[in-house]
This record gives C-alpha cells, sequence and structure tokens, in this order.
C-alpha cells in the first residue's frame, strides 16, 4: 500500500492534529487544479507568495494534464510522494519548476477561556 501526493498532505495534516478536507472530485490525471485551491483553504492553509518556508504546501505542473503536491522542506529541497518510484521521497526543487499556486498552513489559533 502507498500513497499519492494527495494523501500524503493529508497524512502529514493529521499526524500534526489537523482535520484536513480531500479535494472533490479529485483524480490523478486532470488538467483543473481549482478543486486544490477548495481543499487547500478548507484544510487551513492560505495562499502565500514570496520566499518558500519549510511546510509550505506548493502545486506544480510536472506534465500536461497533471498536478503534484509537494511539502517544501527548505529553498533547495522537498518532500512528496513519487509516482515511478512508488515511495515517499526528499527531492531536490527543480529551479526551473513552474508553480502554480504555493500555500502556507494558518496557525492554529489559542482559544481564551
Amino acid at each position: 500500500m502507498g500513497v499519492d501526493c494527495v494523501g500524503l498532505v493529508y497524512a502529514s495534516l493529521v499526524a500534526i492534529g489537523r482535520k484536513p478536507v480531500a479535494p472533490e472530485g479529485y483524480r490523478i490525471r486532470n488538467a483543473d487544479a481549482q478543486r486544490w485551491f477548495a481543499a487547500a483553504t478548507l484544510s487551513g492553509f492560505a495562499a502565500a507568495d514570496g520566499t518558500l518556508e519549510p511546510g509550505d504546501l506548493i502545486l506544480i505542473i510536472p506534465s500536461p494534464g497533471q498536478q503534484h503536491l509537494m511539502i517544501v522542506e527548505n529553498l533547495q529541497t522537498a518532500i512528496h510522494a513519487h509516482a515511478g518510484l512508488r515511495r515517499v521521497v526528499r527531492q531536490t526543487m527543480a529551479t526551473d519548476q513552474e508553480i502554480l499556486a504555493h500555500w502556507r498552513l494558518n496557525p492554529i489559533s489559542e482559544r481564551k477561556a
């Protein structure tokens, strides 16, 4: 059993105590990236721009008709589910990689009693 990029992000959020929302109508190959935007917001992410920070989530287009989620580890590497290797990997990010969307996880606000 393995996970794809959506499963990796989902499991990562659960592991840190968040309640993620999976995108509706999700398929491995799909040219419409809009479903990611709603799911990211509902899962506690906010659109970000500027420099990537550890823990940020990026949506890239590795090939036509396919989107892929990666979790930023640092400015050089990201963690993602590699379909070809069939496992989760740490990989150097391509400097020419187009980033379609960039999100940062909102902090959990503390409730005052």
